[in-house]
């Protein structure tokens, strides 16, 4: 007979494998139609509706046999999935629904778990297009910098910023997952951001990539008694990063509603910047702002987009996320980051110097929302498992409350 402790693991492990199995599907199946790789596929195809539905059902049933809650975070979860599936049903929008169903499936999964499937999953298909670029079997996108000359390459990616951000949240799930960080972990660090930003021209990768190597020089590993923090510092550490969301998200409109007064500094940081406020201000001036989003197609400068049509993108995450899906997902993205941030912030400083990252980088960088490259956001689930306090009849399971709700 199996004990108590060794059923516990193998539950364990087996609901992790079932998440990791369905986020792996959604990732890859993601990951492909980023790249160039789909000049050979056809992404309306039955096999890609296929991935979504077993996906799916397979966090479906690991929901319905593994996962406890209580009334109260039941509660909460059922509301957060009425907000995002209001959000679905006025703007059509999939993607609401398939990042609703990987937060909630994460319950009571391993966050190193969800983060190594992200770095092994995405970083192979990034692998795959990175080499078949390289050799001809797929488009190397190039865009070039008119104003400087600068030919970026997107190197399989379908456009060159794609690539970059890919590399850094990449780093981010390294850095997380690494045991023990050393110095010259950070100058690798520092020689891969510098490369990728020679072939690609970004920013995301040069000031993102370099603020993440210099910044981990001074952040104790986890666990590491040698190095004297003060609690007092940790917290206040702890809490910066955790506020840091809801303040960049306000810190974006209050920059936007300077910039339409007139504010000439901001006018010529602007050009600087390639207009990305100019950008935000414009949409915002066109669509406003609604409570669950509006349905806006906007026009990028990546591969097999319409060249013919002027260039029209929001690349701030927070303007982007309240314009497409609404104030009220917005509200909830910020919460839920600072949220995993407070919670998991406590244990891990190189987390916290993460969300920090992710959080400014944001104000210029648009993939905050978007589970392709940003595992952190999945941390909600094992969040509210890890918060909650087992006690005999306060807590039921997800079948018991469905079953009794009949």
């Amino acid at each position: 007979m199996m004990d108590t402790s060794a059923k516990k693991v193998l539950s364990f492990r087996k609901k992790n494998l079932m998440y990791c199995l369905a986020y792996a599907l959604l990732l890859s199946k993601q990951a492909l139609t980023n790249t160039t790789l789909v000049a050979y596929l056809d992404v309306r195809s039955d096999i890609f509706k296929i991935i979504n539905v077993l996906a799916f059902i397979i966090i479906a049933l690991k929901i319905l046999k593994y996962d406890v809650l209580s009334f109260k975070r039941l509660i909460l979860i059922l509301l957060m999935a009425l907000l995002f599936m209001t959000s679905y049903y006025l703007t059509s929008y999939n993607y609401v629904i398939t990042l609703l169903v990987l937060m909630i499936g994460a319950i009571n999964i391993d966050v190193r778990s969800i983060v190594k499937c992200h770095f092994y999953v995405y970083g192979f298909v990034a692998i795959i297009a990175l080499v078949a670029s390289l050799i001809g079997v797929i488009e190397d996108y190039t865009v070039v910098r008119k104003s400087l000359g600068i030919v970026r390459h997107s190197l399989g990616n379908t456009y060159p910023t794609d690539f970059a951000a890919g590399i850094l949240y990449l780093e981010f799930d390294y850095v997380f997952i690494k045991k023990k960080w050393r110095k010259i972990n950070s100058l690798i660090l520092t020689i891969i951001d510098y490369s990728v930003y020679k072939l690609t021209d970004s920013n995301t990768i040069l000031i993102g990539g370099l603020t993440l190597a210099v910044a981990l020089c001074f952040v104790p590993n986890s666990h590491d008694h040698s190095v004297q923090t003060s609690s007092e510092n940790k917290n206040i550490f702890n809490l910066i990063s955790s506020l840091s969301f809801p303040f960049c998200a306000i810190v974006s409109f209050v920059i936007i509603r300077l910039y339409q007064s007139g504010n000439s500094l901001l006018r010529a940081l602007d050009i600087i910047i390639n207009y990305r406020i100019g950008f935000s201000s414009k949409a915002l001036k066109q669509y406003g702002v609604s409570l669950f989003g509006t349905n806006i197609s906007f026009i990028g400068g990546g591969w097999n987009t319409d060249k013919s049509k002027a260039y029209y993108y929001v690349d701030n995450g927070y303007v982007y996320i309240a314009l497409v899906y609404g104030i009220i997902i917005l509200a909830l993205i910020c919460f839920i980051h600072g949220y995993c941030a407070y919670n998991y912030g406590k244990e891990n400083a190189r987390l916290c110097v993460i969300y920090l990252i992710i959080a400014f980088s944001s104000l210029m960088e648009p993939r905050i929302s978007n589970y392709l490259y940003n595992p952190f956001l999945l941390f909600l689930g094992p969040c509210l498992y890890k918060n909650a306090e087992y006690s005999k009849g306060k807590f039921l399971t997800w079948k018991r409350n469905i079953i009794r709700s009949l």
